[in-house]
């Protein structure tokens, strides 16, 4: 995978390589993933290759329906990879980089996909540096599945690859390896010895946690002439999570201090400000005289939703951690917006300025994970200065046709007459009805 890895296929040896498929032993691995990201991955499907080659994994990637970028330092690779491209499935890019540093700047990824490269690298100290970036790429909540063999590889005969050789006795960790692909006219390559003990030291400490290790055998009910695939298993499959994502709303509010609002997530009081504003300097809208700005911190989880509100403060409203928090706003002149609080979204942002008078509801739409925000209000924030809209909601015909059914159904968006809504008492809309400190 760099300049200094094993295997950096050139000319001859990468046209060679690229000719091999997804067969022999190697079925007893990829028959597993169709599982895997069923369980585990997110359903907007963005995934990344890392250590594509000639893009067999890539290609099998697309196939299953993933939008793909397919990464490798290798330019030979890559170049088959392209060639073999051609009529297959679309949406996949290849990508070449550097070892470690991997180009994306968007932690965007569902799915983080590596096989059979970290066989390759020749120390753990390279290997963290790869784990370390792929952690930044990979969403908050995102899963990472790694294919590499398994202890035992080296030492047993496979349909597929031929480890019998004598470089191959009495190993220990970090020892060079070599196989022979047996389908690819014994092409023979080199590896570096690592035992299941010493990938899950290197995931954990780049905040990796190992939710699933699949050791696929054969059940020798193929069709297949196995050899020792009936015996043991030539892979290991590593599902990882972000370690900090594993961790329920519920225990991290109680571990940070943070306090429950009814079913919609927990809060925390950060900060206020010293000076307070007089009541003859607020408008009308302010009962009463207010701390010049108070900042909250919000925690959501995987689910949970506000209903649309409005509040006579400006807010500004920064993430901190985890997945991204979706906005819906309405604008005072009618105009509906869709915004990505976070990192993970090509369009994301990290900070958003709502002005006084918007309508906005917030989610984590996501199948796992939480999301923390900051909200500092100006002047700062009381129960009197917000407005909830409890059953239906007042919008524009532009703001509605703007919205997509999915939004309208899970906030129960319904259009109504503003003479309706003014009139209709207080069962539709209420002042300071949260009566607990939102802001």
């Amino acid at each position: 995978m760099a300049s200094n890895y094993t295997n950096e296929y050139k000319g001859e040896d990468a046209a060679i390589y690229a000719k091999h498929g997804i067969e022999g032993t190697l079925l007893l691995a990829y028959r597993e993933f169709p599982r895997l990201f069923q369980q585990y991955v997110d359903d907007t499907n963005v995934a990344l290759d890392y250590g594509c080659g000639s893009g067999r994994s890539t290609r099998y990637l697309a196939d299953m329906g993933f939008q793909v970028e397919g990464v490798d330092i290798n330019l030979a690779m890559l170049s088959e990879a392209k060639q073999l491209q051609v009529g297959s499935a679309s949406g996949v890019r290849y990508t070449q980089i550097d070892s470690g540093s991997i180009t994306q700047r968007k932690s965007k990824n569902d799915l983080v996909f590596s096989t059979l490269v970290f066989l390759e690298f020749p120390t753990l100290k390279e290997m963290e540096k790869v784990v370390a970036d792929i952690y930044r790429v990979a969403k908050f909540n995102g899963t990472v599945i790694i294919l590499t063999v398994s202890d035992e590889f080296y030492q047993h005969d496979w349909v597929s690859v031929n480890t019998d050789l004598p470089e191959n006795k009495d190993v220990k960790s970090g020892d060079p390896v070599y196989i022979e692909l047996k389908e690819v006219n014994n092409l023979r390559l080199k590896d570096y010895y690592w035992t299941d003990e010493d990938y899950e030291l290197v995931f954990k400490k780049c905040g990796f946690s190992v939710v699933e290790l699949v050791k696929p055998m054969a059940t020798g009910e193929e069709g297949i002439a196995w050899l020792d695939e009936t015996k043991c298993s030539p892979y290991s499959i590593y599902v990882l999570k972000k370690t900090i994502a594993l961790e329920s709303a519920h225990d991290l509010a109680q571990e940070r201090g943070y306090q429950p609002i009814l079913d919609r997530g927990f809060f925390k009081e950060i900060d206020k400000s010293e000076k307070v504003i007089p009541r003859d300097q607020l408008s009308a809208d302010f009962s009463g005289e207010r701390a010049e700005w108070s900042t909250i911190e919000l925690l959501m989880q995987a689910g949970q939703k506000w209903p649309f509100h409005k509040l006579f403060s400006t807010e500004k409203v920064v993430h901190q951690e985890g997945c991204d928090m979706t906005f819906h706003l309405v604008y005072p002149d009618g105009k509906y917006k869709k915004v990505y609080l976070g990192e993970e979204h090509d369009d994301a942002v990290k900070e958003l300025i709502i002005e006084p008078g918007t309508w906005f509801a917030e989610e984590v739409d996501t199948k796992g994970g939480y999301s923390i925000i900051q909200a500092t209000t100006y002047p700062g924030f009381n129960p009197d200065d917000t407005m909830e809209l409890m059953h239906r909601y007042q919008f524009s015909e532009k703001a509605m046709s703007e919205m997509d059914a999915q939004t309208l159904k899970k906030f129960g968006v319904v259009s109504q007459d503003v003479a309706d809504c003014s009139s209709s008492g207080a069962g539709n809309s209420e002042r300071g009805r949260m009566v607990f400190c939102r802001r």
